[in-house]
């Protein structure tokens, strides 16, 4: 039955769906009403595991009582509730696409957004990394470092970091970082968390490699030969990352400009030197 102290929440004006928390803290099930005075039309779904924490709530994955589709919904932290309606998303995707990913470049400009988004990715870069262009590799590290610094900052460890789980959006020239599905995080588990980063960092180094693999352009391959025995802490990580992209961006900027004006270049120059 029906109690007068569960905890409901509408997540929807148009759609007025409402959830049950009866029984969310035991990690047991949450239920769906059609509407909150309608008990009939309720699914029953099963908690099957977390997929992943930030700083404003947890996923986790449920599974219907009956037939119907899995759901991954995020709960802000503190009250067990759901949030806002777009996280109440479907893990069925279309055929070759692949969903609920990190997005490592937004997070690290606003680090008080929500962690886990909605967006889907027809390939990972296993499948491009042939086609790149130098611009393009670059940039692929660099939001690559990023990531791994932004979650091991909020204390996830992800441990299976390789190219087959790098995620490519070409038309927004996004690079995330997917399949969370040996991730774990140093709340639910201090004892393994530090190897968790020590596997991430070395996985990180042998995926810009292989990134970089026939790549023999200055001053590229003698950023990644300095960094090769003294990438072991995340700030070596972010300088790396940024090594890599100011580089890049004074290389490019040489060959379009006139030779009258390069004493710019100081300037790129400068910024280097304070990341370095």
């Amino acid at each position: 039955m029906y109690s007068s102290e569960t905890s409901c929440f509408q997540v929807s004006s148009s759609q007025a769906w409402y959830y049950d928390y009866r029984h969310l803290n035991e990690g047991k099930l949450w239920r769906v009403k059609s509407s909150k005075d309608d008990f009939t039309a309720s699914l029953t779904y099963f908690k099957v595991k977390c997929l992943g924490s930030g700083i404003s709530g947890v996923v986790c994955l449920y599974q219907p009582e009956q037939m119907g589709t899995c759901k991954a919904i995020k709960f802000s932290n503190g009250n067990h509730h759901p949030v806002k309606s777009e996280y109440e998303i479907s893990l069925k995707w279309p055929k070759g696409e692949t969903g609920l990913l990190l997005r490592p470049k937004a997070y690290f400009r606003e680090p008080f957004r929500d962690f886990y988004i909605m967006h889907r990715y027809t390939s990972n870069i296993v499948n491009n990394i042939s086609l790149f262009t130098i611009s393009e590799k670059i940039e692929s590290i660099y939001q690559l470092c990023q990531g791994v610094t932004t979650l091991h900052n909020l204390g996830i460890a992800h441990r299976d970091i390789h190219l087959a789980n790098v995620f490519y959006d070409r038309d927004k020239n996004r690079f995330d970082l997917g399949d969370f599905g040996r991730a774990i995080t140093l709340e639910t588990n201090k004892e393994k968390f530090d190897l968790g980063v020590s596997k991430d960092i070395q996985n990180l180094k042998e995926a810009i490699e292989s990134i970089l693999i026939g790549e023999e352009v200055e001053p590229f391959a003698r950023i990644i030969d300095g960094y090769r025995q003294r990438l072991n802490t995340l700030e070596d990580i972010l300088k790396l990352g940024f090594s890599l992209k100011s580089s890049w961006l004074i290389l490019d900027f040489m060959h379009r400009t006139p030779r009258n004006t390069q004493e710019i270049l100081g300037d790129f120059t400068k910024i280097k030197e304070r990341l370095n």
